[in-house]
């Protein structure tokens, strides 16, 4: 179910019944013959296949992250980190302030890194109780598809179960 096709009063129905949501995040930056927003639909791409048929929404991808050893390249645009943290923390906190719980972050981008005990575990241990996540990315290997790479034992996030059940190991 993508945002962008949903008004305020689907998503309200949505969450009487679902706490899972899809954020994905891109970034705009050169990829040599490739679009600029290589990343951004790679990450569109994975999170629209990770719920669909779930009945889970999926927000439009961020299309902007930290890339400043690209600038150089026309059309490649750089957030600081400090304005890239402090975005995300406002995602988040206004996705968890509106009922989503489990909050599946799909990252297309490598140099915007979440990982393990990093910005993504501290945004959960201080401004949510119950909020879980999942940390996810985009790798393409020479010559193969690109699949997602979920990061499934840092977070415990339990995307497959319902609302209210605890995640099993």
């Amino acid at each position: 179910m993508r945002i962008e096709d949903m008004n305020w009063a689907m998503v309200a129905e949505t969450l009487r019944t679902e706490d899972r949501c899809v954020l994905p995040l891109g970034c705009t930056e050169q990829h040599a013959t490739l679009s600029l927003a290589t990343d951004t639909h790679l990450a569109a791409r994975v999170a629209a296949e990770a719920a669909d048929g779930l009945g889970v929404p999926v927000f439009p991808a961020l299309p902007y992250g930290v890339t400043p050893s690209f600038t150089a390249y026309p059309g490649t645009v750089s957030l600081r980190v400090g304005t890239y943290l402090a975005l995300l923390d406002d995602l988040l906190s206004g996705l968890y302030g509106q009922g989503f719980r489990r909050i599946l972050i799909v990252n297309g981008h490598g140099g915007t890194r979440l990982g393990r005990g990093g910005w993504g575990s501290g945004w959960r241990g201080i401004r949510t109780r119950g909020c879980s996540g999942i940390t996810g990315g985009t790798r393409r290997a020479p010559g193969r598809p690109c699949r997602p790479q979920m990061n499934w034992r840092v977070t415990r996030a339990g995307w497959r179960t319902s609302p209210g059940r605890a995640w099993r190991a």
